[in-house]
């Protein structure tokens, strides 16, 4: 089958397009699917009705490289934090968010490693444990969305956050970095005494 092939090519282009995408088969795959172009027909096939998407004959459609490629580059995720703090202190992490193409129903989680203990966040987030997260009902095209978290440091660690992004509860691609804070104990300065 050919389609095997043109799969991949498309599989390709949206790994060098966004590379956050690369080896995170079930986001890249619900992006395939939530762009392809739906083909139905007149028949019944295994039961499926007539006119639905997916069906046993076209599947998802047709895969539109275009629409998967530009759904892939729609929104991007800046991070700023400090890059080192010390055990004890409270750092404040923002986060931009970004859509290139209107976005709707999206959510924005982040998972807090163990030496990270949430403080605040604004807007006011979702908190599980130590999952945090942002529902964004509505993004328009060229605008963008700032949240900022704050938390306490707890212990030393390399600790990476990395962001995720779902639409309508499927995961979508984007371009981001993992945002790492070095935590450190405070400095302690000894001072000598002699004595004679």
């Amino acid at each position: 089958s050919m389609a095997a092939p043109h799969v991949a090519g498309v599989v390709a282009l949206l790994w060098s397009a966004q590379p956050s995408l690369r080896g995170d088969i079930d986001a890249t795959e619900a992006l395939l699917r939530k762009t392809a172009t739906p083909l139905t027909n007149a028949d019944t096939c295994g039961g499926v009705a007539v006119g639905a998407t997916p069906n046993n004959t076209f599947g998802y459609g047709l895969i539109n490289a275009q629409a998967a490629v530009q759904a892939a580059l729609a929104l991007t995720l800046k991070t700023v934090s400090p890059l080192t703090a010390t055990v004890g202190e409270v750092v404040t992490v923002t986060l931009t968010l970004a859509a290139s193409a209107a976005l709707t129903d999206t959510t924005l989680a982040l998972a807090l490693p163990a030496a990270l203990q949430f403080v605040s966040a604004l807007p006011a987030p979702v908190a599980q444990g130590s999952v945090i997260s942002w529902v964004v009902p509505s993004l328009a095209a060229g605008t963008a969305t700032t949240f900022t978290l704050s938390v306490k440091t707890t212990d030393v660690c390399q600790c990476v956050l990395t962001p995720t992004a779902t639409q309508a509860g499927k995961p979508i691609g984007w371009s981001s970095l993992p945002t790492q804070i070095r935590v450190t104990y405070a400095k302690t300065y000894w001072f000598p005494l002699m004595f004679y």
